[in-house]
């Protein structure tokens, strides 16, 4: 079903670059006939302009249905080895999934699962840095939201959130399930609440110049007059 309605598509529009070249080369889909646009942040009103947090205390936070495929464990392991260095750092961790046995939890707040948009709003505005080792992303919908209550993230590298954060811009990339890698990255922002105030302001930026739905939109416009006016000059 999914081949032939790419087939019969005048265009298709994908979120991420990663996408496009799927639907490319698994369904053989012409280059010229598929398009990456982005996504735009889905939080309606707009956050005003946030106020960075002046704390004792850096929260980091994650928000991950699937704990497994969302790196929780990771993350988790990373924590552990921060918490040894920066012992007033906590950690806040949304997930749907029970936490596998044997993990270290000092310092963490393990929050039950909700979707109620106020609650997770008020986490990302008590929250000074997002976290997010994904296994595996076909866009990053929480990491837009982060970035509109200016929080610098930290993701990984060679997937999807290359396209939405700026390395060393607005948050930073590390490697795949590599914990020290991660542990890393996390203590330098940890420690240095100038840099990731800086960070989360260049993430609000960001995500307004480039990542609203008037954004999106725009660039969808473009093409489809761009592909209407081809076909009018064939006729």
């Amino acid at each position: 079903y999914e081949s032939k309605a790419f087939q019969r598509a005048i265009h298709i529009f994908t979120r991420s670059e990663l996408v496009r070249k799927n639907i490319v080369q698994e369904y053989g889909i012409p280059l010229e006939k598929v398009t990456t646009v982005g996504g735009g942040v889905s939080i309606y009103p707009f956050p005003e302009q946030p106020i960075p947090r002046q704390t004792d205390f850096p929260t980091l936070l994650f928000i991950g249905s699937d704990f497994k495929r969302k790196g929780g464990e990771v993350l988790l392991q990373a924590f552990s080895l921060v918490h040894n260095q920066v012992p007033s750092a906590r950690l806040r961790l949304l997930t749907r999934d029970a936490i596998p046995d044997g993990l270290p939890l000092e310092n963490v707040e393990v929050l039950p699962y909700i979707w109620d948009r106020e609650m997770i709003y008020r986490l990302y505005k008590e929250a000074d840095v997002f976290v997010l080792p994904s296994r595996e992303e076909t866009w990053g919908d929480v990491l837009l939201e982060a970035a509109a209550f200016g929080l610098p993230s930290i993701g990984v590298e060679g997937g999807v959130m290359n396209e939405v954060i700026k390395d060393g811009e607005t948050g930073f990339l590390t490697a795949l399930d590599d914990a020290s890698a991660l542990a890393n990255v996390m203590r330098v922002v940890l420690e240095n609440a100038d840099l990731r105030r800086q960070l989360g302001k260049d993430a609000r930026i960001h995500v307004e110049s480039t990542f609203t739905w008037d954004h999106v939109v725009e660039r969808m416009a473009l093409k489809i007059e761009s592909i209407l006016s081809r076909k009018e000059q064939r006729h």
